[in-house]
């Protein structure tokens, strides 16, 4: 996490070769390669490259000790090449300067800027366990917790109480006026039935009547005189039969029905002594 700011020393790294196998040696594309890809250690900063077409390249470093760098170089470079280091006296170079102290600049901004958010972070982390620590002794103290908790399953449980008697009484307004069309419906029906039972019980009651209105006509010796009427036991019986469902008299003709059997069946005839 933390980085060193300020290299004490610059260095000059020259790469021997044992022959020339490339236009650029393979140890200085391993080392832009390093670059590029951030591998190098954080102690050690590549400032410059200078491949030639020689058997000796160089590059400029900035580092603690030179024996560092040594022992890096021989580590991680490819074996056709040695490495030797040397400091370079900064105060007596030319050429370099203006470079070295951008590149030097940017690398302490971007080192304080690290730091500064390292120590944001870890005081954020500090007055994050304190207010931690500080909640926990409130909630023992007034149990904020467990009332919070308390409260919560309180409201779901009205909830689902006020949920139920809603389902309930919608359910009861649904069955009753389903019961009240299937009423509706039904009334029809009903009545005709009890229209067709009324007629039965007036046919009944009609032949009832015909038959106390006619009673039988006690017999007589003899034959009776011409010119008279048939007889009336006969009419009343014929008057008497069941009408069928198809002429079955109404409630109306009652009264008709009545007149007509009383002219038929004439009063009985006195027996004379």
């Amino acid at each position: 996490i933390f980085f060193r700011i300020f290299f004490t020393m610059l260095v000059l790294a020259i790469h021997n070769l044992a022959a020339i196998s490339a236009k650029v040696p393979m140890c200085c594309i391993a080392l832009k390669d390093f670059h590029k890809r951030g591998a190098l250690p954080p102690h050690l900063k590549l400032r410059q490259i200078v491949p030639t077409s020689g058997l000796q390249s160089t590059s400029l470093w900035d580092v603690s000790t030179v024996e560092e760098l040594q022992e890096w170089l021989e580590e991680n470079l490819m074996d056709d090449a040695t490495h030797t280091c040397h400091v370079v006296q900064e105060e007596f170079a030319f050429g370099i300067a203006m470079e070295l102290s951008k590149a030097r600049n940017a690398e302490t901004v971007t080192g304080k800027t690290k730091e500064l958010t390292h120590s944001a972070t870890v005081t954020a982390d500090e007055v994050a366990t304190k207010a931690r620590q500080q909640f926990a002794v409130l909630d023992e103290q007034y149990q904020i917790t467990q009332k919070a908790t308390t409260a919560a399953a309180t409201a779901k449980e009205k909830t689902t109480e006020a949920a139920s008697k809603a389902t309930a009484f919608f359910g009861g307004l649904w069955a009753s006026a389903q019961s009240l069309a299937e009423g509706q419906m039904g009334t029809k029906p009903t009545t005709a039935k009890v229209t067709d039972e009324v007629r039965q019980e007036e046919t009944f009651e009609s032949a009832t009547t015909i038959s106390a209105v006619a009673p039988s006509r006690p017999s007589t010796e003899g034959s009776a005189p011409a010119g008279s009427e048939p007889n009336a036991p006969e009419a009343a019986e014929v008057l008497l039969t069941s009408p069928t469902s198809a002429s079955r008299p109404s409630i109306a003709d009652e009264d008709t029905e009545e007149v007509e059997i009383e002219k038929i069946a004439p009063a009985p005839v006195s027996k004379k002594d």
